[in-house]
């Protein structure tokens, strides 16, 4: 390790394995190789899928008591609570403040002083269609070091934040090849697999951005359209007051759907993945969506919406894109998938993609850089 030993302090929003959590826990791990103190701390626990990881992984966690409600609140009760988070950062004396997505960057950002941490870095992942709240104002005016895991990323928070995106550092998402926790058997249960029938799966917490309903409505119109195939959705993802999820299994209900299943969050997604043939996502707004380089690592067929944060993994003439709110689009990437020759190839491209600009040692090397 080059340099001192440094106290570093991530910080999510909860403990639960969406993308930026996976991100966070292997950029965790880089600096904890690299012999650094790392402590992630989270507002909430929700499932606590993320903590197992990190215990079993040596790496410490902690839980703040700021309530993420007050940010967007009047009055100065949040600014008493907010004067509270500082103080509770400096009782881990840090040397740099590590936030991951928009609550965690803001309220690190506008305490940074208060923690005594010599730098915090703005990590951008996604594009939040939010208000800048007080709290957002005084983080901008602390100038957090700037990064983002896309060029969509940091085009956004250039923009929001006025400045030029170019000062925005971008250090993209990293993945590796892990094994599954559970056997197939385990998996072909779970989802009650028959014999032949091709597995679909959307790995995606119920967020509104995902729109699982746009992705429902075309599936029953694939189904009814295709009759050759023997086939199964699963939807996979966490939802954080059930809202989401309940609107999901509504419409399935509603419309008498069979063929669609509902799990909660996993830690052990490459388990399903290994059941699967094709990965979904219907996703309106991502920074680098971290389920994508999953489908394309473990060799899943991706079909995908076409924004910002897709076309800069797959290029513009990917087959397999849909465009959001196009039912006639997502019926046709879907369609596509039955031709096998096509699938095969594009798979195959994928990985080799995935394994040429998503390392996840770069994305170790380059987090262990900044605070070098």
């Amino acid at each position: 390790m080059s340099g001192t030993k440094k106290n570093i302090i991530i910080v999510l929003p909860f403990f639960t394995l969406g993308g930026a959590e996976t991100q966070a826990y292997y950029v965790a791990e880089g600096l904890l190789e690299a012999g650094h103190n790392v402590t992630v701390i989270a507002f909430e626990k929700k499932n606590g899928s993320l903590i197992e990881k990190l215990e079993e992984r040596g790496i410490k966690w902690s839980l703040s008591n700021f309530d993420l409600s007050l940010v967007h609140q009047s009055g100065m009760k949040k600014l008493s609570r907010l004067f509270k988070f500082g103080r509770f950062l400096k009782s881990f004396n840090p040397d740099y403040l590590l936030p991951f997505t928009y609550y965690p960057n803001i309220l690190c950002s506008s305490v940074r002083f208060l923690s005594g941490a010599k730098l915090c870095f703005w990590n951008q992942r996604g594009m939040e269609n939010l208000g800048i709240s007080l709290i957002e104002k005084i983080a901008k005016s602390h100038k957090p070091v700037y990064l983002s895991n896309s060029i969509a990323g940091a085009k956004f928070i250039s923009e929001r934040h006025d400045f030029h995106a170019s000062k925005v550092q971008i250090i993209s998402n990293g993945i590796e090849a892990q094994n599954p926790k559970k056997d197939n058997a385990y998996w072909h249960q779970k989802i009650s697999k028959k014999e032949g029938e091709t597995i679909y799966a959307m790995v995606a917490n119920f967020f509104p951005e995902k729109n699982h309903i746009f992705l429902l409505k075309a599936w029953i119109r694939f189904c009814k359209n295709d009759l050759n195939q023997e086939k199964k959705l699963v939807l996979v993802g966490y939802s954080p007051d059930g809202k989401g999820l309940n609107e999901a299994k509504a419409f399935v209900y509603d419309n008498k759907v069979s063929n669609v299943i509902f799990l909660e969050s996993t830690d052990d997604i490459i388990g399903l993945l290994k059941i699967c043939d094709v990965g979904i996502l219907t996703s309106s707004s991502e920074g680098c969506p971290n389920c994508v380089l999953e489908y394309m690592m473990y060799e899943k067929l991706a079909v995908v919406s076409r924004i910002e944060a897709t076309q800069e993994i797959f290029g513009e003439d990917y087959p397999f894109y849909c465009d959001l709110n196009d039912l006639n689009s997502l019926e046709n990437a879907l369609q596509k998938t039955t031709d096998q020759e096509l699938a095969d190839e594009w798979v195959q491209n994928n990985k080799a993609l995935v394994l040429q600009n998503y390392s996840i040692q770069k994305l170790k090397s380059s987090y262990n850089q900044l605070v070098a």
